[in-house]
């Protein structure tokens, strides 16, 4: 790990946190959308990227969205 990499544990705990102060999150596509006018973005919304390729994305990152996810919608 380099220094500008964070553990997957405080990653979900970021998330989580986001979630929790009412952070939207957005996908790639409504960002586009809104910035072309087509969409209004929702209140705070949030794009996440990540530049490490795939390898890291669904090893570490992958898991912690999809668990979150899935409970946001079990919650809804």
């Amino acid at each position: 790990m380099t220094n500008l990499t964070i553990t997957p544990e405080r990653f979900e705990k970021d998330i989580i946190t986001l979630k929790r102060m009412g952070f939207n999150f957005i996908s790639l596509q409504d960002t586009i959308a809104c910035l072309e006018g087509r969409k209004r973005p929702p209140v705070n919304a949030i794009l996440i990227t990540f530049d490490d390729g795939l390898k890291g994305f669904y090893r570490y990152a992958f898991p912690i969205l999809k668990s979150i996810i899935s409970l946001l919608l079990i919650l809804l």
